[in-house]
């Protein structure tokens, strides 16, 4: 049955260690058909349940924040050449005049 259906689908994502953070309707009628899963619930916060205004539906929008505090790498430093502001005349006269021969 449906029931029985419903109730192995909860059962495994709790087997898995996963929990749901959903315990208010999330349709029209006043079922909870849309979770919110988890198995780091401390990281879930400031959960919200509004009907949807951007896209009408019969389910409404779950919107959710994760804590979590990126850590972002320093920049290293480095040297970017602009080569719009080459001298390229000199680079080209350089070249040129090197003695390539003793290069093979």
């Amino acid at each position: 049955s449906t029931n029985e259906l419903h109730n192995d689908y909860i059962k495994l994502f709790f087997e898995l260690g996963f929990q749901n953070l959903i315990n208010e309707p999330t349709h029209k009628d006043g079922n909870t058909l849309d979770l919110l899963l988890t198995n780091q619930p401390g990281l879930i916060k400031d959960i919200c349940i509004t009907p949807d205004l951007i896209c009408p539906s019969d389910h409404y929008s779950i919107k959710f924040k994760i804590k979590k505090n990126v850590n972002r790498r320093k920049v290293k430093k480095r040297r970017v050449f602009n080569y719009n502001e080459a001298n390229w005349p000199e680079l080209e006269n350089e070249l040129y005049a090197y003695d390539w021969s003793s290069m093979f």
